[in-house]
């Protein structure tokens, strides 16, 4: 089992590092669907890029510590950027059905986003999480299996 948690680890790393340069190399897609009431939209995506890139690299780490905190930074992260896939969904409502289909699909994909990044660091971090703000803002990420 512990095989396929590093396995899993390792896959969410690459994917976060290669998500975060996209939001440098592509930002365009990603100032698309940032809500029109934020401010500063091409900052948000660069400063979240960021992130992702930063969450991905710890993840990577051999201290279990700051595989811990990266994963509970993604978690954080997985929230912060929530508002914009909702956007998402409601922009490309004329979109053709597969982008729609991926869109909406995305939503509810991100409980199990939110929930890996703790549950292949340690138990310490989901109990962390849970005494966490985050708990209380995303009950659903944070509840036993």
């Amino acid at each position: 089992m512990e095989r396929v948690r590093t396995a899993f680890r390792l896959i969410l790393a690459v994917a976060m590092i290669a998500i975060g340069l996209d939001h440098f190399v592509s930002p365009d897609f990603f100032v698309r669907i940032v809500p029109r009431v934020l401010p500063a939209p091409l900052l948000l995506v660069q400063v979240s890029g960021f992130f992702e890139m930063l969450g991905g690299l710890g993840l990577l780490a051999p201290w279990k510590n700051v595989r811990r905190a990266a994963g509970i930074g993604l978690v954080a992260l997985y929230v912060a950027v929530f508002p914009a896939n909702v956007n998402m969904v409601r922009l490309w409502k004329d979109k053709p059905l597969p982008m729609r289909i991926g869109a909406i699909a995305r939503l509810p994909l991100q409980i199990p986003m939110m929930r890996f990044p703790c549950d292949t660091n340690s138990s310490s971090a989901l109990r962390s999480l849970k005494r966490s703000s985050l708990a209380k803002i995303f009950p659903a990420a944070t509840s036993s299996p």
